[in-house]
């Protein structure tokens, strides 16, 4: 049930998308290397071998899989849980006056995907 509450606040489609992501964690200056689940024009899920608090500000560069093109983003960690030792999902919601064109990387991460896999 609660699943499907947290469905029901969400404004903005998100996108089932893979994109490798590096994170630097500004308060600890650590960076992450992880991968997106998802993405929407407002925040994305991430997927981390290393748990990151919430409240964390951080610096996400989403490497793009047709051309290695690094989009910057800057966030907030909204959410963490672990989903198996070892590993998190995590939110990340951007900062005020941010906002990503979610359709456009999706689309060229499945071209990229149906051209060459």
């Amino acid at each position: 049930m609660d699943n499907f509450r947290s469905e029901e606040r969400r404004s903005f489609t998100r996108f089932p998308v893979g994109l490798l992501v590096s994170c630097i964690e500004n308060t600890a200056y650590t960076q992450i290397v992880s991968e997106t689940s998802d993405i929407c024009a407002h925040g994305l899920g991430l997927i981390s071998k290393q748990d990151v608090p919430v409240g964390t500000d951080v610096d996400l560069f989403l490497t793009m899989p047709d051309n290695g093109e690094q989009v910057p983003v800057h966030g907030e960690v909204v959410w963490s849980k672990s989903v198996e030792p070892g590993m998190y999902r995590l939110g990340v919601i951007f900062s005020r006056n941010f906002e990503i064109k979610p359709v456009s990387i999706a689309l060229r991460t499945i071209e990229f995907r149906k051209k060459y896999q």
